[in-house]
Parts: C-alpha cells; structure tokens; sequence
C-alpha cells in the first residue's frame, strides 16, 4: 500500500496514537516468512537456479534479504518475474499470519 517513502509508517503511527487501532507490521510479517524454513526452502529451490552466481543465504544459513532484493526489484522483465515468483511462495504465508495476528488481537 505504497512505495518507499509513501508515508506508510507516519500514518500508522497516527492511527496506534490518535485512535488506538491495532496494526501488524506488513515487513515483519515478510521477515517473519523469510526465516520460515519451508519458504527459505521453496526460494532456494526457485532462485539458486536463476543465478548461480548468487549467494541467497548469509553466514548464518538465513535469506540474505539484499541478494534476495537484487534478484526481484530491477526494472527488468526477468526482476519482474522473479518477484512474481517470489510473492507467489511468500503471500499465502503471509496472509495466513495477517488472520492469525488479526485473530489474536481480536480476542485482546
């Protein structure tokens, strides 16, 4: 819901402040999938043939998230499709961690 820069984090912070509503942090939840072993795994699988030149994990065996970066947000119509793929693996888990996290804070 918007760009680098677009505000995202101002207006969440207004809303936690000036109306009490609950937030979840869309890029934690991202860093939460990315540390989740089946999707380290399914990007493994997707993009250590891509580029084989590209070291995906870092020294402590997790997604090395600029790698990663260079891989999926060139301009490009192969960085284009790269990140298709990737939000193919990484946005059920996610959204399966949106309603668990919404579900928890409901109960609250």
């Amino acid at each position: 819901m918007g760009g680098i820069g677009s505000g995202k984090t101002s207006l969440t912070n207004w809303l936690k402040s000036h109306l009490k509503l609950a937030v979840v942090d869309g890029d934690a939840v991202g860093h939460l999938a990315l540390a989740d072993e089946e999707i380290k795994a399914q990007i493994m699988r997707t993009f250590s043939r891509a580029d084989q030149n590209c070291q995906l994990l870092d020294a402590q065996s997790q997604i090395d998230r600029r790698e990663l970066a260079a891989l999926v947000f060139g301009n490009d119509e192969t960085s284009r499709e790269n990140r298709r793929k990737l939000e193919a693996i990484m946005h059920p888990w996610m959204v399966r961690e949106f309603e668990r996290q919404f579900e928890q804070r409901r109960r609250m």
